[in-house]
């Protein structure tokens, strides 16, 4: 009990002294604020070196105008925020041939044996396509233009404890072997003041952030967000590439 009310007040230290400087964003006292970081890594964040997107990926730039903002929520494709709880499981995807309905399947934020079932699929993944690694003009174009795209970055101490605004820290590290969490890039945008930032979708509850989102801070590839960033190839596409 001591420990735990002894890193809540360091953690509302942390609270207090970023908000004092007026950044981008600011912090808050969330479910995390009793854990340290380490904890809290322990708990909900990937280990070691990731093997992720290619080096050079496969995403094809066109020449089309991209607009100026971009929010897959707003056309009913984005599914509601989940929770992993202490699962650790946003690395988590299947090669079935498809992907069950979650009415069928549904999340249980503990490690066991797959209880796939082929007539259950909601959905299909044909392939996927890399975005070159730290190009996040590529990364950009993908959500612009084709769908939200599943994005990898750090996620260092006071990330635990964000609350709002645009996030941006030059203590994050922009490499595959530092990205410890996945998550969903959804659109992008620009704040009052002008800076550009991504809309990324969390799985650590509604409860968090911006009701279970963040934005980040584009142009810097900011935490390494676009160092592992991939999306797939859905039997729609080939449809629509074969008319």
């Amino acid at each position: 009990m001591k420990h735990r009310f002894a890193t809540f007040l360091k953690n509302l230290e942390l609270i207090k002294a970023t908000n004092k400087k007026k950044l981008s964003y600011t912090l808050g006292i969330n479910e995390f604020a009793d854990l340290t970081f380490d904890e809290m890594r322990s708990m909900y964040l990937m280990n070691g070196e990731q093997n992720c997107s290619a080096t050079k990926g496969n995403h094809v730039l066109t020449n089309v105008k991209l607009s100026t903002e971009k929010d897959w929520r707003t056309e009913g494709i984005v599914s509601d925020v989940k929770n992993q709880a202490h699962c650790g499981s946003c690395w988590t995807f299947r090669y079935n041939g498809g992907l069950d309905t979650e009415e069928s399947y549904p999340y249980t934020a503990e490690d066991g044996t797959c209880k796939f079932l082929d007539n259950k699929v909601g959905a299909q993944v044909y392939d996927v396509v890399n975005i070159t690694e730290g190009a996040e003009n590529e990364l950009k174009h993908a959500v612009a233009t084709v769908r939200p795209v599943s994005v990898a970055f750090e996620v260092i101490d006071s990330f635990m404890l964000y609350k709002s605004g645009v996030f941006s820290d030059p203590g994050c590290h922009d490499s595959p072997q530092t990205v410890n969490h996945a998550v969903l890039a959804v659109g992008y945008g620009v704040n009052e003041n002008g800076t550009p930032y991504w809309i990324i979708k969390n799985s650590w509850g509604a409860n968090w952030g911006i009701n279970g989102y963040f934005h980040m801070e584009m142009g810097k590839n900011m935490c390494g967000i676009a160092t592992c960033a991939a999306y797939p190839v859905v039997p729609e596409d080939l449809k629509e590439s074969n008319m």
